[in-house]
């Protein structure tokens, strides 16, 4: 594929269309195979590269009887086989889904929105819609489209997005009275600082990781100097 991408971009984009159109047709409903055409470069450029044609090489697959060629432009798949393809994906998701729902603050959500490629796919919106019953599943029109709208959005109205959930966990290094009960001698660097044991590598938090911030909103920490002499604060990355 990335041999495909180098040399025939063209081909390599018509396949990705072909193949997100395909994902989001499918339905666990399905029973006959799914047709996906395939540009006539990618059966010459895996010849050049292997011993054996690719019709050949998918028949040794494991999964081989799933999936045929038909002529040079063709690959039928068994529905079975598409369902793997989104299964280990489809169950990576729910399962941070349920992590997400499991919080406290998250008892009351009645609703969850689908959006992005995948929220597209019929499969997908069938498995997450019988694993959270008692959730009302949305799906936006042209949901592929509403990540990037709201991006767009949120560059002309950074205040259409009240508040944030933190990724990271965000501060600075700082000296801190050194605290016996919090501090382990062994582990950290100390410093004598206007007659009191200092911590010179603490790491201050502004912000906590999982923490909702609002839109606008300022933290502000006061940090004195170790001693009267120092002219400049620096500013090292941990």
């Amino acid at each position: 594929m990335d041999e495909l991408k180098a040399s025939q971009m063209d081909d390599y984009l018509d396949l990705a269309r072909e193949f997100e159109t395909k994902k989001r047709e499918f339905s666990s409903k399905r029973t006959e195979k799914v047709t996906i055409r395939i540009p006539g470069a990618l059966p010459k450029l895996f010849e050049e590269r292997e011993t054996v044609d690719l019709k050949e090489r998918i028949a040794r697959l494991p999964f081989g009887k799933e999936m045929e060629i038909k002529g040079s432009d063709k690959i039928r798949i068994e529905p079975q086989t598409m369902k793997r393809l989104f299964d280990g994906p489809l169950d990576q998701l729910m399962q941070h889904i349920k992590q997400i729902l499991e919080k406290p603050e998250m008892e009351n959500v009645e609703n969850i929105l689908l959006v992005g490629g995948f929220g597209e796919s019929n499969y997908a919106q069938e498995r997450i819609a019988v694993e959270f019953m008692e959730k009302r599943l949305l799906v936006p029109k042209e949901a592929g489209l509403v990540v990037l709208k709201g991006a767009v959005r949120f560059g002309h109205d950074p205040g259409s997005i009240s508040s944030r959930i933190m990724r990271y966990t965000y501060g600075f290094r700082a000296c801190t009275p050194y605290n016996e009960t919090i501090h382990f001698r062994s582990e950290v660097s100390l410093a004598v600082a206007a007659g009191e044991l200092q911590v010179d590598n603490s790491f201050v938090v502004l912000a906590q990781a999982e923490s909702e911030i609002e839109f606008g909103e300022e933290r502000m920490v006061f940090i004195e100097p170790m001693n009267y002499l120092q002219e400049c604060t620096t500013y090292s990355r941990l």
